[in-house]
């Protein structure tokens, strides 16, 4: 496909791969020189931990551990002076109810195969209000967006992953990661893992929704870390993905996280 300005214009009904549950893959999502800018002008890694308060780090380490996810809202990034322009403008333009419909029409058959109640309860898919997460509240909005700009911590000296095979919250209906590798990061690892059930078994979670009976797993695809690829999926009872372990480089994992939420959960553990 061919780039373009938007990074759900490249995603339809008819890109939707089902196995092993409803995902797509998009190369070349934004024009190469948005790319670059992006990347140049990240906020840097102490600007974000300093931004982030969900974990207690070490006096002196930006990093709590290797692997450590750590990121910026969209609030966040539209109100902190270190974003750039490109990242504000770019962070905007994905919360655009108009944009985010793009993803929700690409999504509408496998939303409504998998969750027939959906429409029933909130109306037709394409009529549904998307507010932001973290500023407008649920009770005026069938969902809530969010585009954070995430990093993985570094490891030098050894692979490390953030967490093993797991599922999303389960009230997040979709979930985007938009990779913007670094181009100084040639170490291996990182891509993005998703995964199948052998035998539709019957999987035990620990923490953060990990999965702890992963003999019952299944690699399905992986989709390699490299910046400018978009990927899109339906979160489900059998979403199960992680993102690879990633080492032997001082530079962090970037990419961007968008995500549409309910306010309730979508299915049970």
């Amino acid at each position: 496909m061919t780039s373009s300005l938007t990074i759900f214009d490249q995603i339809t009904s008819k890109d939707i791969v089902n196995k092993p549950f409803p995902h797509a893959v998009v190369l070349n999502a934004l024009p190469q020189a948005l790319v670059e800018q992006l990347i140049t002008s990240r906020p840097t890694v102490g600007q974000v931990a300093a931004a982030y308060s969900h974990a207690e780090r070490p006096a002196g380490q930006i990093f709590a551990k290797p692997g450590e996810k750590i990121h910026l809202r969209s609030a966040q990034i539209l109100s902190d002076q270190f974003a750039s322009d490109s990242w504000k403008n770019l962070v905007k333009q994905c919360l655009q109810a108009s944009e985010l419909k793009k993803l929700l029409t690409a999504f509408a058959p496998a939303i409504t195969t998998e969750y027939p109640h959906l429409e029933s309860e909130w109306g037709k898919i394409s009529n549904w209000e998307i507010g932001q997460r973290y500023v407008d509240t649920a009770a005026d909005f069938v969902l809530l967006a969010d585009v954070q700009l995430s990093y993985h911590a570094p490891s030098p000296s050894r692979m490390v992953a953030e967490r093993g095979p797991h599922l999303k919250i389960t009230n997040k209906l979709l979930v985007c990661h938009y990779f913007l590798r670094i181009p100084e990061d040639t170490a291996l690892g990182g891509d993005l893992l998703l995964y199948e059930l052998l035998d539709n078994a019957a999987l035990q979670y620990g923490k953060d929704q990990q999965v702890l009976n992963t003999e019952s797993l299944k690699l399905s695809r992986c989709i390699e870390y490299r910046a400018n690829t978009a990927v899109a999926f339906l979160n489900t009872s059998r979403s199960v993905q992680t993102f690879a372990e990633h080492g032997g480089t001082d530079y962090p994992s970037l990419y961007m996280n968008i995500v549409l939420e309910f306010a309730e959960p979508l299915f049970s553990l």
